[in-house]
């Protein structure tokens, strides 16, 4: 996948499901209605992530354009990190 893709907001990858529900024991359904936006990160080939809750962003009318939209509005990011994608892997993830 090309770095331009990732800078709308898109579903949460695989990579990061997992980790959510693995590591973090959430529930696979609700990390399945979450949404993530990303831009690329300070090291080549990873990507800084934040992941929120579409239905409270549009509960707040907030518009989400991209990683950016949420500079204004950080209590609505859940949980925030770096992305991998070449190896599928997350670094550094924390709950918001």
């Amino acid at each position: 996948m090309a770095t331009k893709d990732f800078l709308k907001p898109q579903n949460v990858p695989d990579a990061m499901v997992k980790y959510l529900v693995t590591n973090l024991k959430l529930s696979s359904s609700w990390v399945n209605n979450l949404k993530s936006v990303m831009k690329p990160g300070q090291e080549p080939g990873m990507m800084d992530f934040r992941l929120y809750s579409e239905a409270d962003v549009r509960a707040k009318n907030i518009k989400v354009k991209d990683y950016a939209s949420f500079d204004a509005y950080r209590a609505m990011v859940l949980f925030d990190g770096v992305y991998d994608p070449k190896n599928q892997t997350v670094q550094n993830m924390k709950k918001n």
